[in-house]
């Protein structure tokens, strides 16, 4: 019943925003994962809310430990800042919100 009410075209068999939501969850895994399956991680949270960034700007200095990924999104005027704090892939959502 949740996705009938939300099926965009409910006059054709396919689902469209179902089926979005769920290859944005296998795009997570594939591509997010690191200690966690990636639809767990920060990255893969905001990837299945939002979908793929409009922009996306990254910085890697290892020897300062100052690895981050900030994801634009234009269209909702928002933008996502994930750290890697410890150089091990594991980029966790800095702004908008801090832990």
């Amino acid at each position: 019943e949740y996705w009938l009410s939300r099926d965009p075209t409910p006059e054709t068999k396919e689902n469209e925003l179902m089926d979005e939501y769920f290859s944005r969850i296998n795009y997570s895994n594939v591509n997010f994962k690191t200690y966690t399956d990636g639809w767990k991680s920060d990255m893969g949270m905001i990837y299945i809310l939002f979908g793929r960034p409009d922009d996306i700007s990254r910085s890697l200095n290892p020897q300062q430990n100052m690895n981050y990924e900030r994801w634009f999104y234009f269209n909702i005027n928002e933008e996502f800042i994930f750290v890697d704090d410890f150089g091990f892939g594991d980029y966790r959502l800095r702004t908008p919100f801090l832990y």
